[in-house]
């Protein structure tokens, strides 16, 4: 199982830890920058994580040997957050929130619970004020933030999140952590210092040459490491303990710079020593990487929303279409029953067409025995064109005897004229033949066009085939009804005959 020493290199850092083990009471802040999770297709090059993740759960597992089965309190929205070793279960107390509101109520009750030990799985803006007063009141409290700042400008960032400078006296300690690229153990060299790397050494760390010695390494490069001259990460700490009765804790030093220790990394060999120099500047330029991929990830993400959300907008106004479509449809039927001349139902049947389809051109063929189709109504064409009555071998063919079915039709329709000088259906671009069949009979034919749309689709095509059917009844029934009234006037004029 991992200790908290297996991340150290230097041996002036395990004092520190052990120290911060040991205390009782106050605000332990493990802060470090990591990826989003949005952001992805982060290259290690430019971006490590920090891993403060894991010195978090580290940290908390050795504070509850330390505390040697004393119940602590672990504030999380999920248990997957903070693994707890199995040694330590029985005086674990779980506390799970679904939100910042649930979160603060879980820290006020931990509290009031007066336990030693309270581990909250992040801090941010909405629960920053509850856990510096709960480690104020005496209570050993142990958190993450996710942060670039280290150090004193720790305790200023809590302060733009809304803490007072009061509470900060829970504040006790700062662990930031940061992983730096390692040198390839196969091709480092000894670093020969130039004059300019020389004079920046004593300028930043005047006692540079007793404390860390006066050699240096560099890697260029080879096929282990794929030419990059770097293999591996390391955990690179900076340690910041709050005096509170020294100087003003904005004015207050790290007991262990992440300059320092950076620079005994790159003496050691681990690191190039333009990284340790460049810590700060590479800092920015990681974080830098992070917030640009994480834009372009959100950019993709709300190019894909504005798509899937034109597209339930699209399938919406399908749906609505159809819904208007089918009441319509039911209408349309009660005003074909309610209809019993020929003239007028086909003009009702062509105007509903229309307005189901979304065409602007129909005509309406009346099929009789004798091989000739009367035009029963036209909508869309001008009337000085349009034909009373066509031969019914230019509507159907005879072929399909039996079985017919909506047909795409680009043409213009038969008994009507293109106007003089103008192309046979240049100015049509959707155009559909839809049958008009009862009881197996062809009873007439529609034909619709449209010069907008360059197609009818399918559902549109459903709802004519399905209004048709309908249509057709109701032609069929009141052809009967003429050929009835018909019947009848004979009869009535033979009656009248006979009876002069």
């Amino acid at each position: 199982m991992l200790k908290i020493t297996d991340f150290f290199h230097l041996p002036n850092l395990v004092q520190w830890m052990d120290q911060l083990i040991a205390e009782d009471e106050g605000l332990i802040l493990v802060v470090g920058l990591d990826s989003r999770p949005h952001a992805r297709n982060l290259d290690k090059a430019t971006f490590l994580p920090s891993g403060r993740a894991t010195i978090l759960r580290i940290l908390m597992r050795q504070i509850m040997d330390h505390l040697d089965g004393s119940q602590s309190v672990l504030i999380t929205m999920s248990k997957a957050a903070l693994r707890v070793a199995s040694q330590h279960r029985r005086q674990v107390k779980w506390l799970q929130y679904k939100n910042a509101e649930e979160c603060i109520n879980c820290i006020h009750r931990a509290s009031t619970l007066n336990q030693k030990f309270i581990v909250i799985d992040q801090m941010c803006e909405e629960n920053v004020i509850p856990i510096l007063e709960a480690a104020r009141s005496g209570t050993k409290v142990l958190t993450q933030l996710d942060t670039i700042f280290m150090g004193s400008d720790v305790a200023r960032a809590l302060i733009e999140m809304g803490a007072s400078y009061d509470l900060l006296e829970g504040l006790k300690w700062v662990i930031a952590v940061q992983r730096l690229p390692t040198l390839c153990n196969h091709c480092r060299q000894v670093l020969e210092l130039n004059e300019s790397q020389r004079l920046e050494l004593h300028q930043r760390f005047p006692d540079w040459s007793d404390q860390w010695g006066k050699t240096f390494y560099e890697a260029r490069g080879c096929q282990d490491c794929q030419h990059t001259g770097r293999y591996g990460d390391i955990t690179a700490f900076d340690l910041f303990r709050a005096d509170w009765g020294g100087a003003s804790l904005f004015d207050q030093k790290s007991v262990l710079p992440l300059s320092e220790y950076s620079l005994s990394l790159a003496s050691k060999g681990y690191i190039d020593l333009q990284e340790a120099l460049r810590i700060d500047s590479n800092q920015l330029q990681r974080t830098y990487h992070l917030l640009t991929a994480s834009e372009n990830a959100l950019n993709e993400t709300n190019v894909a929303l504005k798509g899937k959300l034109y597209e339930l907008e699209a399938a919406n106004s399908v749906l609505q279409q159809r819904t208007e479509a089918l009441f319509s449809l039911q209408e349309m039927n009660q005003a074909l029953v309610s209809a019993v001349h020929m003239k007028d139902l086909a003009h009702r049947v062509c105007r509903h067409t229309l307005d189901l389809c979304g065409a602007d051109r129909v005509i309406l063929y009346y099929l009789f025995t004798d091989g000739i189709a009367e035009v029963l109504a036209a909508q869309g064409w001008d009337p000085q064109y349009v034909a009373d009555k066509v031969m019914v071998e230019f509507i159907i063919d005879c072929e399909e005897d039996g079985f017919w079915e909506p047909k795409h039709f680009p043409q213009w329709p038969p008994g009507i004229s293109p106007p003089e000088g103008e192309m046979a259906g240049g100015q049509l671009r959707a155009g559909l033949q839809v049958p008009l069949s009862a009881h197996g009979k062809l009873v007439g034919m529609l034909i619709v066009h449209s010069t907008t749309k360059s197609e009818f689709q399918p559902g549109q095509v459903a709802l004519m085939q399905s209004f048709a059917n309908q249509a057709a009844l109701a032609i069929q029934r009141a052809g009967l009804i003429e050929q009835l009234q018909e019947k009848i006037s004979e009869l009535e004029a033979a009656q009248v005959e006979i009876i002069k």
